[in-house]
């Protein structure tokens, strides 16, 4: 029977996660969240746990494998895999060095895990904060054996124990005695249901059944009973429903043990007396009644109920060293004494005066409520309201003050302050527009009238659409032939040149149709390289186009024999590189290829040539498909 766990239908355990989003690096290593589980069949085995952990569920051998598109930016991007978040999982780190190009990064490796460890993915840059492309993908997997092909039509195993065929081991043969170094098969279900093996020894031991009568338990206190086989669970214990024996102890002495052998019924009854109780006295002792008293007599003190202070003295004139209990709210409630002179802290006496002073009448000491009152003069310039108080009829000019002119009646100062209008603010007034005066709306207009409201003027556009009036402004419609003036050559549609726009001639109609012309060069032969500087792809990437301005394509597929080597491609015009067309790429543990493309813009002379170039980073680089093109655009 196989130990191992097979996982459900076959399939190897594995989780999948991606990140849909682009990931910003900075020049520490940091953790990854990857925000999408793509696959994840069987939890039992490997799970993703957290936005940034994969979890292991089972001890074994794991495959790990990432993948992403590294930055378009000139630096260097690394990525590393921890387990349970520190160092470094030796053979997970990987890394590429850009020019301006981004680069694909990836790697693959087996790593031994435990139930627990948890998997996570970091990634740093060498400069700047640049992003990772969305799509970056984590996969682990569990190295477990699938299930084998069934083979033929009568195939079987006859050692095999199945979890689905019955009476398989009732035919196998039966061990009658056993011994404690004999060993059994279980599921552990306190480590994930692992398969183990246990002694027959560490089994949990039962006791046999005996029909004798069990042995008295006597009355120790916590003893066990001295019976040397279990009873059988229909037994009875023997009840006796006389009164207990003469030799039984009081219950009032403290844990003292009665002296009867046998069990007394449960609805017997206890005596109690109902004697007066003696005084407990002091604090916390222990009362020294020797008989159990009735549950409905008191004990003298404060008790909840209602009408406990009516009973006591009263004190008609307390003083501030008088004390009174309270429950402190800061200590727990505990009871705590205060004086009342603590109380008092801080109160206003009834005999505290309040004086009315200058204006106001009423007032008094506090053993009321007590009200002041503004007093007006008799002469009528103040009036007080219920709420407030305002200046009635000034009764005097010297109350009034100055009536025209100097400080208190001075001329008013346009847009700084109020005051009497001048001789000279008449005569300006006297000559005002009026509101009869009339704003007419000329040609081009409509609108307008007199001033007694606010009148608006509108543009008018003609019928014919040539003028279009907005909300804010106007513009040309649609013209007609007349208004166009000349559609055709002459000075308002000059013929274009160097210097300025314009209609196109028939001569450069004529030299248009000639820049259509393309050269191309392809080969389907494969070719390879070692060479670590620039050389020409196959020697026969190369085209001497004539004097001239061209759209340059480069393009073809690129493979490598070795892992973590690099291939790079790009244009060169009369033997120098064409800024950005530099193209890498980069192994990774598998021999994938990769295809490649470039465009440029290019001027050369006569004679010079445009070419494709390659280079690699070592061992043997592979193109075996590729074209160089070139279009005269000028």
């Amino acid at each position: 029977m196989p130990l191992y766990p097979a996982p459900l239908s076959g399939a190897q355990p594995l989780v999948q996660a991606r990140r849909t989003t682009t990931f910003t690096l900075s020049g520490a290593f940091a953790d990854i969240a990857l925000d999408s589980t793509d696959v994840q069949n069987n939890i039992n085995f490997v799970e993703q746990t957290s936005p940034t952990e994969i979890t292991a569920k089972f001890n074994g051998q794991y495959e790990v494998t990432y993948g992403c598109t590294g930055p378009a930016a000139v630096q260097t991007t690394s990525l590393r895999v921890q387990k349970n978040h520190a160092g470094s999982i030796v053979g997970s780190e990987a890394s590429a060095t850009s020019d301006g190009d981004a680069e694909n990064i990836s790697r693959q490796f087996i790593v031994s895990l435990i139930v627990g460890d948890v998997i996570t993915l970091q990634a740093m840059s060498s400069a700047g904060t640049p992003n990772i492309a969305a799509g970056l993908t984590l996969t682990i997997t569990l190295l477990a054996g699938e299930k084998g092909d069934p083979g033929g039509g009568g195939a079987t195993d006859v050692n095999a124990v199945h979890v689905n065929v019955a009476d398989e081991i009732e035919l196998i043969a039966e061990k009658l005695a056993l011994d404690a170094n004999d060993a059994l098969i279980l599921e552990d279900s306190m480590a994930g249901w692992i398969k183990k093996r246990v002694k027959a020894a560490n089994l949990p031991s039962g006791a046999a059944l005996a029909v004798l009568a069990p042995v008295n338990v006597t009355k120790a206190a916590a003893d066990v009973g001295l019976g040397l086989t279990a009873a059988r669970d229909n037994h009875k214990h023997d009840i006796s429903t006389a009164a207990p024996g003469a030799g039984a102890v009081a219950v009032g002495n403290a844990a003292a043990e009665g002296a009867a052998t046998t069990l007394a019924r449960s609805n017997h009854q206890h005596a109690v007396a109902r004697g007066n109780p003696v005084d407990v006295g002091t604090a916390n002792n222990a009362g020294a009644g020797t008989d159990f008293a009735a549950g409905d007599h008191v004990h003298a003190g404060l008790t909840r109920g209602a009408g406990d202070f009516s009973t006591f003295a009263a004190d008609i004139a307390p003083v501030g060293a008088d004390v009174m209990l309270l429950e402190d709210s800061t200590a727990g409630g505990a009871k705590k004494s205060v004086q009342i002179s603590n109380l008092l802290a801080g109160v206003v006496l009834t005999t505290r005066t309040l004086t009315a002073g200058a204006g106001l009448t009423g007032g008094g000491d506090l053993s009321a409520n007590r009200t002041f009152n503004v007093a007006a003069n008799a002469d009528g310039s103040i009036v007080v309201n219920a709420d407030d108080i305002q200046v009635g009829v000034l009764a005097t000019d010297g109350q009034h003050g100055v009536r025209g002119g100097g400080t208190q009646h001075a001329v008013a100062v346009a847009g700084v302050s109020n005051g009497f209008m001048s001789s000279a603010m008449a005569t300006t007034l006297a000559s005002a527009v009026q509101n009869t005066r009339t704003i007419i709306a000329g040609a081009g207009l409509t609108g307008g009238g007199d001033l007694s409201a606010n009148r608006t003027f509108d543009v008018v556009a003609n019928a014919d659409g040539s003028i279009v009036v907005n909300a804010n402004d106007i513009q040309v419609g649609v013209i007609n032939a007349t208004q166009h003036g000349n559609l055709a050559g002459g000075a308002l549609h000059a013929v274009a040149s160097g210097a300025a726009a314009g209609f196109m001639s028939a001569a450069n109609f004529t030299t248009l149709a000639t820049l259509t012309n393309v050269t191309t060069v392809q080969a389907d032969v494969g070719t390879t390289t070692n060479s670590a500087t620039f050389v020409v792809m196959g020697t026969d990437m190369t085209i001497t186009p004539g004097a001239g301005t061209y759209l340059v394509f480069f393009g073809g597929d690129l493979s490598h024999n070795s892992n973590g080597a690099t291939i790079d491609t790009c244009i060169y015009v009369n033997g120098v590189y064409a800024p950005g067309t530099r193209r890498r790429y980069a192994r990774g543990n598998q021999a994938l290829g990769e295809s490649f493309s470039a465009f440029a813009k290019a001027t050369v002379a006569a004679g010079q040539a445009i070419e494709g170039r390659w280079l690699t980073s070592g061992a043997t680089a592979t193109n075996n498909y590729r074209q160089l093109l070139v279009q005269k655009i000028q």
